[in-house]
Order: structure tokens, then C-alpha cells, then sequence
């Protein structure tokens, strides 16, 4: 891994390709929609996907309250100490609330089934 492998680089995030929320249009010069894309991943345009590998001494970096993703990475980035691994073609979507949950679990249900 490349935390392992280098010992200058503190943490890691797993990054995946961000997905758009909305379908694409391609709209030609005549006002004619030439193709459509439903919810494309947006190539070269990368996100957290909020699963990290750090080494032990982060954790004394870590404040009490507050995201480490606007104390404690953004310091390791400007260090040149805070690395990513790039994940594609993958099956990722936030949790924040019961609805992305469920919707989660159908999406995971109908990947079980194929």
C-alpha cells in the first residue's frame, strides 16, 4: 500500500469518480438534443469516499470536535504527506441520511441478484 511503502506520506483516501446527479444533454447548434446521458460518473473529477487508512500518530493530530477532513488533511495535503488511491468503476454512494440507506441497500440487492 502506499502508506506502507512510503514513510513520508501520513494518510491515504480512497478516491472514487465523481458521479453527477443529473442527466447530460448534448445539445447541437440547432437547438436539437443529440444525446442523452443519464447520471454520468464525471471522468477526472475525483471525491472523498470517506474510507481512509492513517497512520497511529493522526490520531493525536485528530481535534475533539470537528472533521478531520477540514483540520487535520487539509495541513497533511500542503505537506505533500496525504496520498489517494483512485477507485473506478465502482459502486459508491454517500450515507447521510434513511433515504440513501435504502436506496443503498436496493442498489446493493440488485447487484447480489445479477
Amino acid at each position: 500500500s502506499k502508506l506502507e511503502s512510503n514513510e513520508d506520506i501520513e494518510a491515504v483516501i480512497a478516491a472514487v469518480e465523481l458521479p453527477s446527479p443529473y442527466g447530460i444533454l448534448e445539445i447541437d447548434e440547432n437547438g436539437m438534443i443529440r444525446r442523452f446521458v443519464e447520471k454520468p460518473t464525471i471522468e477526472n473529477t475525483w471525491i472523498n469516499a470517506g474510507i481512509y487508512a492513517m497512520r497511529r500518530s493522526i490520531v493525536e493530530k485528530c481535534p475533539e470536535k470537528g472533521d478531520i477532513e477540514k483540520t487535520v488533511f487539509p495541513q497533511l495535503a500542503v505537506q505533500g504527506r496525504l496520498a489517494a488511491v483512485k477507485y473506478t468503476g465502482v459502486v459508491w454512494k454517500s450515507i447521510d441520511s434513511h433515504k440513501d440507506i435504502e436506496e443503498a441497500t436496493e442498489a446493493i440487492s440488485e447487484i447480489i441478484q445479477k
